[in-house]
């Protein structure tokens, strides 16, 4: 699905479950509070010259999100916060954070990864936005698990947060 400009999306799209059925947008991704998208593991490409933004009433999820812009100075800016399961890229233009979080994701059975940055690709750190990079830590008493139920991952490096306050 190539869309040009500007995808808008009040009712609900449902992507397709075989290999290539991917959404191509050319501008903004645009979800209000009452828009569903099944993305059924297909990807996301930002592609173009014009500069967008992706903006979803309560965060979206992608699988997959790719940064395929015509050149580093086009930009696809956070409006809201997005959440990545499986791959994100910016192979050309530049991904703005703005004041909004991109997570990667994991779980047990994925981790989601920041894949290729080109060239041509950079990722702007303009406001508070961030990536946030999550790490499932497997609890149980199953073969394979870690048997604590609560993780101590590391120390405080800096002012005086005490184990009990972390």
């Amino acid at each position: 699905l190539t869309i040009g400009k500007d995808l808008v999306i009040n009712g609900t799209l449902t992507m397709p479950t075989v290999a290539g059925g991917d959404v191509y947008v050319g501008r903004n991704w645009n979800r209000n509070a009452t828009g569903v998208f099944t993305d059924n593991d297909r990807a996301v490409f930002f592609n173009g010259s014009d500069n967008g933004t992706i903006t979803a009433n309560g965060g979206q999820y992608f699988p997959y999100i790719y940064l395929t812009k015509t050149a580093l100075a086009n930009t696809v800016s956070l409006v809201d916060h997005i959440s990545v399961g499986k791959e994100f890229s910016v192979t050309t233009g530049t991904f703005e954070l703005a004041n909004r979080n991109a997570t990667l994701l994991s779980t047990a059975t994925n981790t989601a990864s920041f894949g290729k940055v080109g060239a041509s690709g950079d990722v702007s750190y303009s406001g508070t936005g961030r990536f946030i990079v999550e790490r499932y830590l497997p609890t149980g008493t199953l073969g394979g698990q870690h048997t604590k139920s609560w993780q101590f991952l590391a120390v405080p490096t800096n002012g005086g947060q005490t184990i009990n306050a972390a």
